[in-house]
């Protein structure tokens, strides 16, 4: 098991994650790193709301909540670009 500091990242976003389990639709919590080029790191939520409703709570007073969409945007052009020269 490894473990991060939080102190590693500058933000975190909560997304919705769709492709994982059957039909039902599951958050995930991106962590933004402070480093460039560092890779984000994604936190699949168990899905039970009470549960979810203490880990984002816990997050909040350690993190602000950013905007994490600029970063998938980048993440998602970037593994686009590999896929199309097969470098996966």
């Amino acid at each position: 098991m490894t473990t991060y500091q939080l102190d590693s990242f500058r933000s975190f976003s909560l997304t919705a994650d769709s492709t994982r389990g059957d039909t039902a639709v599951h958050s995930t919590i991106l962590l933004i790193p402070t480093r460039r080029f560092s890779p984000a790191f994604e936190l699949f939520l168990s899905g039970t709301a009470a549960t979810d409703y203490k880990i984002i709570e816990r997050l909040e007073d350690l993190l602000p909540e950013g905007q994490g969409t600029a970063y998938l945007d980048i993440d998602t052009l970037i593994h686009k670009v590999a896929k199309k020269l097969r470098i996966e």
